[in-house]
């Protein structure tokens, strides 16, 4: 981020405040003292408090950062002005969201074919976890689909974990609610 502030001209002070701010909101570091900064930066600053420093990550960044880019730019032209400055900021919190999703997104799901099977497993294996933990709650007549031992169910292939919970999960889950219905 320090290089784009940099690519941009974005003053000292400003792309110091940018990052102060950006590892407090994203880091939990020690907010920052406004008197660190240069004092004609405290208007922008408060300014985006009013709005939030947290909405700055979301791309809601006040116009006085506009104003004060203008005002220390130099040559305003109609590529690098306020407007662009901003627009370029915001640009850059989105894009490194949208790669942390991505991310996210492949460790969560996988990548690639083997990594996708893997938690595609995952995600069966929980499910029947959760279903053997609901035994107590299970209708006696029902019991007989838990009977099997769970390691037993889990050796089965994906697709074949995947046809058990989509054949039992209904039944084995409409106990709990009839359960919590009664309760009440």
């Amino acid at each position: 981020m320090r290089k784009d502030l940099e690519t941009w001209n974005t003053p000292f002070g400003l792309l110091e405040l940018i990052l102060a701010l950006t590892a407090h909101i994203l880091e939990g570091t020690e907010l920052p003292s406004i008197a660190q900064f240069p004092e004609d930066l405290q208007d922008a600053w408060f300014a985006q408090q009013q709005i939030g420093l947290d909405n700055m990550m979301r791309a809601r960044i006040s116009n006085k950062f506009s104003e004060y880019i203008e005002e220390n730019l130099g040559e305003v032209t109609k590529t690098s002005n306020g407007q662009t400055w901003t627009t370029n900021l915001a640009d850059t919190f989105l894009q490194g969201f949208l790669m942390a999703w991505k991310a996210r997104n492949d460790d969560r799901h996988g990548h690639d074919s083997i990594t996708k099977q893997s938690a595609k497993t995952r995600q069966a294996v929980r499910e029947i976890q959760q279903l053997y933990e609901m035994r107590d709650e299970v209708l006696p007549e029902f019991q007989y689909i838990l009977d099997q031992p769970i390691e037993k169910v889990l050796e089965l292939r994906c697709n074949l974990m995947r046809c058990w919970i989509n054949t039992y999960k209904s039944i084995l889950t409409k106990r709990s609610y009839n359960t919590a219905q009664t309760a009440d």
